[in-house]
């Protein structure tokens, strides 16, 4: 992609487009590619970087069209960096992953202005206070690197752990607006964030509803998962953007300072954006308080500005920490706050039977997101906030995601919303600390709804293809009126896939997805059954004093658990009053009579405890290797870490094999491996 076009460059390029639909390279082909590869970089450049088409739909196609039926018909030499090879092969099996050449550390942070002028005070310290500097927006995308060698783009990376990322390539040839090419020799390492805008985010959503698609959550997720997916098809299908902030490697040059960089990348072709600023201490305040101020305007989510000092050679003298470089400082925005008034509230029941109160606002728009609800959280906040319809009151996103009602500003003069005596039929009671409102007996098609919600979903088991959609039908029908019985929904096979707007498929998907969670493990399990206050990681805790096994808590008294270094008392009494209802335990032993595993006991072998990778192609399959490695007691690991024990090194090892070296783990060759345990292969 050219690095600029001025304005003979537009005439010259659109009549030859003109003559070109004339049929002026009937004659020559490879002079016609030469054309095409160059005419469809000069309208991607004022698509995606100049955002002003210069021409329509129709003959960017035909362009476009031209090149690739030359290249599938091989009747002429398309080069490889042609604008039709943006969108490569399918990624199979995992992603590679590499070690970043500079690492892409994090950035300090600060929320206030003295964060700011502390930061330059360390600075000062430092390297006195002769420098200037650089401030730009801090985009809420997702950042990675490029690297091109001798001008052509080799592997582009996710950020990752800072340390390592994963190879991203033929999902960021997608994105129109990165060169494949750039005029430069040598190597050269950019980096970048990669965004939606928003009035793209907001058009892509309105022809999804149109579509009868479920619009997507909102622009950071979705560039996430369109770097994520295998399929550059289907990263193509999203409009991504990027913009470039660094140049750590450049051959050609030392660059001297950020501003330097910036006008370097700009030259190369990278889009960089306007909205920077260069100077004094006071110059960047100013900057920050009117991109503060007008951050609504601007058409990508940031959330707040990146200082950085702007000559290269003191950022040296400055240094990083383990952490951050000392260099910058990422000062945030304040969490979006606006007034709006309140219309009513709503009290929603959730799966342990406790009623949440919801205000129902007068819409706002609050940090690019149109908010008509915020959780009051519980019912000692309700009682506190105290409010009344038409009261205006202060809304904030916290964190720019959960909206929340900060407090009352000024009263209506109405009468006070109440909390429910009865709800839905059912008596509510506050509890003994006057944190909670009850529902003493709420309909069981109702309680079960949000029970099974949960049980299924990602906090609990997991189970693919179970939607909210499927827990209503599974609750009408009565085949699901307790947890286990959804590892008996086989029987109900014939009359369900009878029904209108279920296939044979989408059911058979189901029943897969739930045969398979019987072994999604006792973790899981204890979490999914809805007992308050144990999730996940509290069910690790508690199994782990447990022989892993849910079995050893039938009955367990609550003193017991609240011996375990992180367990409340709360927490411990709730797990106390579950294993101790005979029900409860029943449906866990019917649970496990019917192939669902209570226990996760631990194999005694040669390689007990041992965390073990593989890398390269080894004598026996992976599934062998697993069975064979699970059966003497040691664990088989997708990925390296500290915690890796061994690194069996197979014939052409990958990555893994450098990522063993820089952290220390042990690498042995497969017969060594056998031959150190005394195993027979």
């Amino acid at each position: 992609m050219k690095d600029f076009y001025s304005k003979k460059d537009i005439d010259f390029y659109l009549s030859e487009i003109e003559k070109w639909q004339n049929n002026i390279f009937k004659d020559s082909v490879n002079a016609e590619v030469s054309f095409l590869c160059n005419v469809l970089d000069f309208l991607n450049y004022f698509y995606y970087v100049g955002t002003q088409p210069l021409v329509g739909d129709d003959v960017y196609d035909s362009l476009f069209d031209r090149l690739n039926k030359i290249h599938k018909e091989k009747i002429g030499d398309v080069p490889s960096d042609a604008p039709i090879f943006r969108i490569g092969n399918s990624i199979t099996g995992d992603r590679e992953s590499f070690q970043h050449e500079i690492p892409m550390i994090s950035l300090e942070n600060s929320k206030e202005l003295e964060g700011f002028y502390k930061f330059l005070e360390r600075v000062e310290k430092i390297i006195s206070n002769n420098f200037s500097l650089a401030a730009e927006l801090k985009l809420d995308g997702v950042g990675f690197s490029l690297e091109y060698e001798n001008g052509y783009l080799k592997r582009a990376l996710s950020r990752g752990d800072g340390s390592f990322g994963e190879d991203i390539t033929v999902n960021i040839k997608t994105i129109k607006n990165i060169p494949l090419k750039i005029n430069a020799k040598g190597k050269v390492l950019v980096r970048g964030e990669i965004v939606i805008k928003n009035s793209v985010f907001i058009e892509m959503n309105e022809q999804r509803i149109k579509s009868g698609e479920k619009p997507r959550s909102n622009p950071r997720n979705t560039v996430a998962g369109a770097l994520r997916t295998k399929n550059p098809l289907e990263t193509a299908k999203i409009p991504l953007f990027a913009f470039f902030y660094d140049m750590p490697i450049y051959d050609e040059l030392a660059l001297e300072s950020h501003e330097q960089c910036i006008n370097t990348l700009n030259y190369l072709g990278f889009y960089t954006g306007q909205n920077r600023a260069f100077g004094s201490r006071k110059d960047i305040q100013d900057y920050y308080e009117k991109v503060s101020s007008s951050r609504d305007s601007i058409d990508v989510d940031c959330d707040g500005v990146v200082v950085k000092v702007n000559e290269k050679k003191l950022r040296d003298i400055l240094g990083s920490t383990s952490h951050h470089p000392r260099w910058a400082l990422a000062l945030k925005f304040p969490a979006n706050k606006s007034l709006t008034q309140i219309l009513n509230i709503e009290w929603q029941l959730g799966r342990t039977g406790i009623l949440t109160p919801v205000a129902k606002l007068k819409p706002i728009n609050l940090g690019g997101v149109q908010i008509s609800n915020a959780s009051l959280h519980n019912y000692s906040l309700f009682q506190s906030l105290n409010l009344a319809p038409g009261d205006t009151v202060e809304i904030q996103r916290a964190g720019d995601v959960i909206p929340q009602v900060i407090g009352r500003v000024s009263s209506s003069g109405k009468p006070k919303f109440k909390y429910p005596k009865i709800w839905n039929g059912s008596i509510t009671k506050i509890d003994g600390n006057g944190v909670f409102l009850h529902c003493e007996n709420p309909s069981s098609d109702l309680i079960n709804f949000e029970r099974f919600k949960y049980f299924v979903g990602k906090s609990g088991l997991d189970i693919e293809g179970v939607s909210e959609k499927t827990i209503k039908l599974l609750i009408e029908k009565k085949w699901v009126e307790n947890f286990s019985d959804f590892f008996s929904l086989r029987k109900h096979e014939e009359e369900w896939k009878s029904l209108d707007n279920w296939g044979d498929l989408s059911v058979d998907n189901v029943l897969k997805g739930l045969n398979d969670a019987k072994n999604a493990g006792c973790v899981k399990l204890l979490a999914a059954l809805g007992i308050p206050l144990v999730g996940t990681e509290v069910s690790k805790l508690i199994l782990s004093n447990f022989a892993n096994s849910i079995e050893n808590l039938f009955n367990v008294d609550s003193a017991k658990l609240e011996e375990i270094k992180g367990i409340g008392v709360q927490t411990a009494k709730n797990i106390e009053k579950y294993f101790s209802d005979d029900l409860f335990l029943a449906e866990l032993l019917k649970m496990k009579n019917m192939g669902i595993k209570l226990s996760e006991l631990k194999i005694s072998g040669k390689l007990s405890g041992l965390n073990i990778v593989i890398t390269g192609t080894l004598s026996k399959s992976r599934n062998e290797i697993k069975n064979f490695i699970e059966s003497e007691g040691g664990n088989l690991s997708s990925g390296i870490s500290k915690k890796t024990d061994y690194l069996i090194l197979g014939f052409k090892p990958g990555s893994k094999a450098t990522k063993a070296l820089k952290l220390g783990v042990k690498t042995i060759s497969e017969k060594d491996f056998y031959s150190l345990f005394g195993i027979k292969s």
